[in-house]
C-alpha cells in the first residue's frame, strides 16, 4: 500500500494511462515500475526504480544498469508497478533507429568525466563508467533530432588530460567531419573543459581557417545516475546545436561550450570555447563567458532556439587541423606574498614561463626591495630574457585585460622580457595559446607577436562586463 494525494491504492492494481497523464499521475519515487514509452520507433518497455525528477512533467527511472532514463509525460503510453527488479537481468539497449536521410548527422565523441559517471554506493565515490552508447540511450528524444554515431575515445576525468589527449580529440573531430558529420559533440569532464575547447578551437582556426561544422563541448556537474543530474539537458542541447546551429565563422566560435545557465533545470548557455571559464566547483550553472556575452541562451521547454544570425565567414574551411607538442615544459607560477625566485626554475629547464599576475598583471618587483626577495625575482626574470625563454603573464582576476603600460611596475616587467604589454584573453585560453604557438613557430613575428595576434577570435576587443559587476 502507499498513500498518494490523500488516497490509498493497492500497488498491484494502480496503473497510469496516457489518457489522463500529468505530473500528478506519476508514480512516487522509490517504487519499481514498468514503463511503456511511445516514440517514432513504436512503443518500448523499460523497468527500473522511480527517482526524483527535475521537472513535474517528467518521469525519471534508474534502470537496472544504474543509468537514468528520462521520459516526458506526453511520451508515456502506460506504467504499472512491479516487484523489485532482478539485478541479474540484463536489459539490452534500444535498437538504433534506421538512418533518416532528412536529419543531419552528428558524432558524439566520448572522453569521460562526470557526465559518464555514477555514484559507487559501496564507497560513496563517483566513478567514470558509462559509454557513449549508454549516454545516447538515456536521452531517446535525440533520435528525432539527428542521426547519431559515437566515438569512444577514452573515459578519463578532465583533470587527467594532457596535450596528447587534446590531439586525440582533435583527430576524432577531423575523422567525424571526414565521415560526413554535420556537427560534433564532445562529452567531457567540466574541470578543464574550457581548456580542451580552446585547444580544439586553435587547432581548427589558429592559422586563419575554420572547422567544417559546429563543435560542441558539454558535460555535467552531477553524475548521470542522480535525479538532479544536468547531463541529459546539456547533452540534448549540445546535440541540437551540432545538428541545427549556425556554421562556425572561426572568429570566436570555432568551438562552443553548452552547459546549464541557471540553477533551474532546462536552461542552457552557449559560450565561446575561447572565452569560457568554470567559475563554480559544484553548481550546475558553473560556466561563465569571460570578456564577451554568451552566444545565446536557450530554454529547452521553448519550441525554438534563439539562434544567432548566421554570419558570412571569409575564412576557408581548414583541411587539416593543427596539433600540439606533447613534450612541452610550461611552468606556471602565482604572483603574491610567497612568490620566490627559486619557484621559477632555471630557464634551460622549461620552454616558457607563465605567471598569474595580480591586478593588471603585476609581480612583486618593488625597487625598494631590490636586494631582497623581490630583487631575486627580477634577476631571475632577467636570466629568462637572456636565455630567450618567453615569459607571459595572465590575470588572476579572470575578468578584465592585462595592461603593463599603466604603472611603472608594468613597464619594468616589459624591460625584463615579460609581455606582451596588453591582451584581452580569458586566462586559461591564454595558457592554451602559449602551448599552441610554441608548437607552431612558423607563425610570423615571433612568440610574443603571435601571442598578441587575434588568431581565432580569442581576443575580446570590447570588454564585456556581466550584469551585477
Amino acid at each position: 500500500m502507499y498513500e498518494r494525494l490523500g488516497h490509498k491504492h493497492d500497488v498491484d492494481v494502480r496503473n497510469g494511462t496516457c489518457e489522463s497523464m500529468s505530473g500528478e499521475d506519476l508514480p512516487p519515487a522509490g517504487q519499481y515500475v514498468q514503463v511503456r514509452r511511445r516514440s517514432h520507433e513504436g512503443v518500448t518497455e523499460h523497468e527500473g526504480m522511480v527517482i526524483e525528477s527535475q521537472h513535474a512533467e517528467q518521469l525519471t527511472i534508474r534502470l537496472v544498469n544504474g543509468y537514468h532514463l528520462v521520459v516526458d509525460t506526453k511520451e508515456l503510453d502506460s506504467w504499472e508497478f512491479i516487484d523489485e527488479v532482478d539485478s541479474s537481468r540484463q536489459f539490452s539497449s534500444p535498437n538504433r533507429p534506421e538512418i533518416n536521410h532528412d536529419l543531419p548527422s552528428v558524432r558524439l565523441i566520448h572522453t569521460g568525466g562526470t557526465i559518464a559517471s555514477q555514484v559507487d554506493y559501496e564507497s560513496g565515490a563517483v566513478q567514470a563508467r558509462y559509454s557513449a552508447e549508454e549516454l545516447l540511450d538515456s536521452v531517446p528524444q535525440i533520435a528525432e533530432i539527428a542521426n547519431l554515431s559515437t566515438d569512444q575515445l577514452f573515459n578519463k576525468w578532465s583533470d587527467d588530460l594532457r596535450p596528447k589527449d587534446w590531439n586525440a580529440i582533435i583527430q576524432a573531430t577531423k575523422r567525424a567531419f571526414d565521415e560526413g558529420a554535420r556537427g560534433v559533440v564532445i562529452a567531457h569532464g567540466t574541470d578543464t573543459m574550457h581548456m580542451s575547447a580552446a585547444a580544439v578551437a586553435f587547432a581548427w582556426c589558429g592559422k586563419g581557417g575554420r572547422p567544417p561544422g559546429p563543435i560542441v563541448f558539454t558535460g555535467s556537474q552531477r553524475s548521470s545516475d542522480r535525479g538532479s543530474s544536468d547531463a541529459f539537458v546539456n547533452l540534448r542541447a549540445a546535440i541540437e546545436w551540432a545538428a541545427k546551429g549556425p556554421e562556425p565563422t572561426g572568429e570566436g566560435d570555432g568551438t562552443v561550450i553548452i552547459m546549464h545557465d541557471s540553477l533551474d533545470g532546462g536552461k542552457v548557455a552557449v559560450i565561446s570555447g575561447l572565452s569560457a571559464r568554470k567559475m563554480h566547483t559544484s553548481a550546475r550553472a558553473a560556466f561563465a563567458s569571460i570578456g564577451r556575452e554568451t552566444l545565446t541562451n536557450h530554454d529547452l521547454h521553448a519550441s525554438e532556439w534563439n539562434m544567432p544570425e548566421p554570419e558570412t565567414s571569409h575564412r576557408p574551411i581548414t583541411d587539416e587541423p593543427d596539433y600540439f607538442l606533447t613534450d612541452l615544459r610550461i611552468l606556471q607560477s602565482m604572483a603574491g606574498p610567497f612568490l620566490l625566485a627559486e619557484h621559477l626554475s632555471q630557464p634551460e629547464e622549461v620552454d616558457a614561463l607563465i605567471i598569474h599576475g595580480t591586478g593588471l598583471g603585476h609581480l612583486p618587483l618593488d625597487v625598494i626591495e631590490a636586494e631582497g626577495m623581490n630583487g631575486d625575482i627580477a634577476r631571475k626574470l632577467a636570466s629568462y630574457k637572456e636565455a630567450e625563454v618567453p615569459v607571459f603573464v595572465v590575470q588572476q582576476c579572470i575578468r578584465g585585460p592585462i595592461n603593463l603600460d599603466v604603472y611603472s611596475k608594468g613597464r619594468m616587467m616589459q624591460e625584463l622580457g615579460v609581455g606582451p604589454a596588453r591582451t584581452t584573453m580569458a586566462p586559461d585560453t591564454a595558457i592554451v595559446k602559449v602551448a599552441y604557438i610554441l608548437g607552431h613557430k612558423e607563425l610570423t613575428g615571433g612568440l610574443h607577436a603571435a601571442y598578441q595576434e587575434n588568431l581565432a577570435g580569442e581576443m575580446t576587443q570590447a570588454l564585456h562586463t556581466p550584469e551585477g559587476w
